[in-house]
């Protein structure tokens, strides 16, 4: 159980912390927040300070700064973001018009203009050391631009870009940042609050299987310190009213969110709890809890599922009527019994290992939820974390408190790879990374600049800083 005076690790960064992000439709007005989390050897903290036009952040400009992540993503993590506030609303399932484009422009001048001071808080993935503190101002987007067209008062194009402060972009580039589901966040709605408490348990379970805190303390950590919330009253009709909607969401970490309620001597405690689920309605054995489980896993994920199961090839033995290579819940034995020996190979070097009942079942559940190519891919990530953190695996069941960690950072590989190969295959540079810039009507080369590998992004360029570039297919961009 988690000790606790520990409550999140500072190392995951200080934009994972659920109490920078206020409700959307909070009436506090805060603009000055100071937040202190505790570790085993010190304290990390964090001074924030509005901006007095924008206001403080909300879980709305969460939204929107995942948003960009996702969209640095995809393009293979490029210092200079280009995008369109069109496409932010797209990402976060927000309905287009007049008050999307005014809340997303909003939500973006806050991740721009809201001031940090950080004290023992970020870890660079460069220096491989937490910072003791910086010594200027720090804010999450260190550069933005909005540009918009309009003809008759309607925006009828945006170029639009931004850059990520030093810090979180050398961070995303090393791949050290907690993954987010964003589909789980986007669930939640308007409902501010949800998702602060979604984001607070995805924290606190990331290297555990069960956290309790008394309820005045998680209000206290995602900032909801109003006059409304100092009743424990009000505090526990607020949880009773957003516990359901918690129940069931996948964690980053691996497996399901169950939230409890219980009475204490002194008032109530939260309860947090991982379920690891299979993804049917079959039971299976709760890696923390004696207790059987059915819940039904969420569509995005079912589609995931059956995407990468059509990626894998059909094994003809699978229809074979020996007992060795016959299916169980449409994973073969034989599967389940690889990747137990892989654990064993890769972990301590021992091969011909028996599987027992337990391990095959349990590597039947990865199996089943992420795929065997993949469930592959979280064993050797699970490996390399553990001996980066110098965390002793003992059994199989160790592996699935890697396995949503694993699997996010599978799919970013693909990602990676398959950008690679566009890069290498680009059309407007022709496979040579750069493009000309060029002067006047001789069109002399003036130097190169690095191609974005996309048109638009070509176009934008090109247009906000006033140069001609000349494409490999010699087309002049201008």
């Amino acid at each position: 159980m988690m000790k606790e005076d520990v409550l999140v690790r500072p190392e995951l960064n200080f934009e994972k912390w659920p109490g920078i992000w206020q409700p959307i439709k909070s009436n506090s007005k805060l603009y000055e927040i100071v937040l202190e989390r505790k570790t085993t050897d010190s304290i990390s903290k964090v001074e924030i300070t509005a901006n007095s036009k924008y206001g403080p952040l909300t879980t709305e400009a969460q939204k929107i700064l995942y948003a960009l992540y996702k969209i640095s993503e995809e393009r293979g993590h490029p210092r200079r973001i280009y995008f369109s506030c069109n496409k932010i609303a797209k990402i976060i399932k927000k309905k287009w018009g007049r008050n999307a484009a005014d809340s997303i422009r909003k939500g973006l001048y806050q991740l721009r203009f809201t001031a940090f001071i950080l004290d023992n808080v970020f870890y660079d993935s460069i220096s491989k050391k937490r910072i003791s503190s910086f010594t200027d101002t720090f804010t999450i987007l260190s550069v933005l631009k909005i540009s918009q067209d309009r003809i008759d008062g309607h925006v009828t194009k945006e170029a639009c870009y931004c850059e990520f402060n030093e810090y979180i972009y050398n961070n995303l580039l090393n791949n050290y940042v907690k993954p987010t589901l964003l589909d789980v966040v986007l669930s939640f709605g308007e409902d501010g609050i949800a998702q602060s408490f979604y984001s607070h348990f995805d924290l606190l379970l990331a290297n555990t299987s069960i956290c309790r805190r008394p309820i005045e303390k998680s209000f206290a950590d995602i900032n909801l310190i109003g006059k409304e919330y100092q009743k424990l009253s009000i505090m526990k009709r607020t949880f009773e009213r957003i516990k359901p909607k918690l129940n069931g969401k996948r964690l980053s970490s691996g497996g399901t969110l169950e939230v409890q309620l219980e009475k204490t001597i002194s008032g109530y405690d939260l309860v947090g709890i991982k379920k690891m689920e299979n993804i049917d309605k079959n039971p299976i054995k709760n890696v923390c809890e004696k207790e059987n489980t059915t819940k039904e896993i969420s569509s995005p994920l079912k589609k995931r599922i059956e995407k990468l199961s059509k990626a894998m090839p059909e094994d003809p033995t699978t229809k074979s009527i020996n007992t060795d290579v016959v299916k169980t819940n449409g994973v073969r034995k034989e599967s389940a019994k690889e990747l137990v020996e892989l654990f064993a190979k890769r972990f301590f070097n021992l091969e011909n290992v028996k599987a027992t009942t337990k391990e095959l079942n349990q590597a039947k559940q990865l199996i089943e939820e992420f795929g065997f190519d993949t469930s592959k891919y979280i064993v050797g990530y699970a490996h390399q974390q553990a001996a980066r953190s110098n965390y002793k695996v003992g059994q199989f069941a160790a592996i699935l408190e890697y396995s949503g960690r694993g699997a996010a950072q599978y799919e970013k590989d693909i990602k990676a790879k398959q950008y690679q190969q566009k890069l290498e295959n680009c059309q407007f540079c022709n496979g040579s990374i750069y493009i000309d810039v060029i002067s006047g009507e001789t069109q002399r080369v003036r130097y190169k600049l690095k191609c974005p590998h996309s048109l638009e992004q070509i176009e934008a360029i090109s247009k906000e800083k006033q140069i001609k570039l000349r494409l490999a297919d010699g087309k002049i961009i201008e």
